[in-house]
């Protein structure tokens, strides 16, 4: 990898750009990520305190932060171009399906842009993801014991139930919510929790499923920070492994575990064939739905979402999108299909997962985030909300950029050495 002193990645690693931290760049930056995962917490205080917040409010104020993070990474705007050819390849798609299908689906193009905006703004940044997730990890965790221990005094102070009716149409008729706890619905599970309390956690989030996303991001950064000593990730992971638990998400708790126990595997998986673990991961899936029976519990029908439609969609719809949405439920991977068709939905987890940066050092992290990303879209879309979906990109530019410094860094050494050994 060759870089010349006018190349976008030789200007990525100059000094002025490592002079960054501590310059009102890094402090915005970090007020943008941050808005970004405490926005439906500070959203759901200011309706409880202040005023009525209504969805468009809501929709502004996602908006305002990911345009901020976008025009925030505009001032200094490097990134490889194979990275942002696939972004306009995916744009392209976008657009014939749209055309196809006679639908303009705006609002969706807020969601299949979120987490690729956060991965330019973490590629710019200099930030310490490490440092960022663990101070993260402790109030987070903070507000879930709050939560489960003062519950009353949690919900007079964010009231779940109000912020939802006031900012989600499906709440009108009672889904996701429960007026006489006055939290999400979602925070109560049929035989109660994993671990007996009188809820499933929420902590900032409001809600358990962002709250058990979270703690499986939390862990594939702690295992991709090549910085971090093995020691030192123990207890970032304990930490993670318990809010999923207090969360009682058991998606998030199974893949925790499943990338901790699989990491000497991932990290071997050359990054080009990272590319393509969409293929097996779908198979994979499709055989689990097909022994759905004999596994038992309510799988086999949430894993209908995904595989029952597309069992009953033609080539057409596949490629060029416009699937009968009557039925989708919350089906991510089936929505993604919907609106950019099966090469739009494998050129997204190019983007998303980091694999399109192509930056050395860094197969565990996207093989890790391609399987968080696939097993979240087949059992709906809370991967693409921007409080788990802004720190998912953001910590995959900024470890993706530390890959490349990391390799920069031993090949600048390699020289040395071999100049010092042609003097001599």
């Amino acid at each position: 990898m060759s870089l010349s002193s006018s190349s976008p990645l030789a200007h990525s690693l100059s000094p002025s750009g490592a002079r960054q931290a501590g310059t009102w760049r890094h402090y915005l930056t970090l007020a943008i990520l941050l808005a970004a995962v405490f926005s439906n917490f500070l959203l759901a205080v200011l309706n409880a305190h202040v005023m009525s917040v209504s969805t468009g409010m809501v929709t502004l104020c996602y908006l305002a932060i990911a345009g901020a993070g976008f025009g925030l990474w505009l001032t200094d705007p490097v990134i490889n171009k194979f990275y942002l050819i696939l972004a306009g390849a995916l744009a392209l798609l976008f657009l014939l399906s749209s055309l196809y299908t006679n639908k303009f689906d705006t609002a969706f193009v807020y969601r299949l842009y979120l987490i690729p905006i956060f991965v330019l703004l973490g590629w710019s940044s200099r930030a310490n993801i490490a440092g960022i997730v663990s101070k993260l990890l402790l109030v987070i965790l903070g507000v879930a014991i709050f939560e489960l221990a003062f519950t009353d005094q949690y919900i007079a102070f964010c009231d779940p139930l109000s912020y939802y009716t006031s900012t989600r149409s499906w709440t009108n008729t009672g889904e996701g919510t429960n007026a006489e706890a006055n939290l999400y619905l979602g925070a109560y599970r049929i035989g109660g929790t994993l671990f007996g309390a009188s809820h499933r956690a929420g902590s900032i989030f409001i809600e358990p499923l962002s709250l058990g996303y979270f703690a499986t991001i939390a862990v594939i950064f702690t295992l991709s920070d090549a910085s971090l000593p093995a020691a030192k990730k123990v207890l970032p992971i304990l930490i993670c492994l318990l809010l999923g638990i207090l969360a009682d998400t058991r998606l998030s708790v199974a893949l925790s575990t499943a990338l901790v126990l699989g990491y000497p595997l991932l990290r071997r998986i050359p990054l080009g064939a990272v590319s393509v673990l969409p293929i097996p991961l779908f198979v994979l899936g499709a055989l689990v739905y097909a022994n759905a029976g004999l596994i038992g519990g309510d799988l086999g029908g949430r894993l209908a979402w995904t595989y029952g439609d597309l069992a009953a969609t033609g080539p057409a719809q596949l490629f060029l999108g416009g699937i009968d949405a009557t039925n989708l439920g919350d089906a991510g991977l089936v929505n993604l299909i919907t609106h950019v068709g099966l090469i739009g939905c494998f050129i997204f987890f190019q983007l998303a997962s980091g694999a399109a940066l192509r930056a050395p050092a860094t197969s565990f992290l996207c093989a890790a985030v391609m399987v968080y990303l696939f097993m979240g879209s087949l059992f709906g879309g809370a991967m693409l909300s921007l409080k788990t979906g802004a720190i998912l990109g953001f910590g995959i530019g900024v470890l993706a950029r530390q890959g490349v410094s990391a390799v920069t860094a031993a090949m600048e050494v390699a020289a040395a050495e071999s100049r010092k050994q042609d003097e001599q």
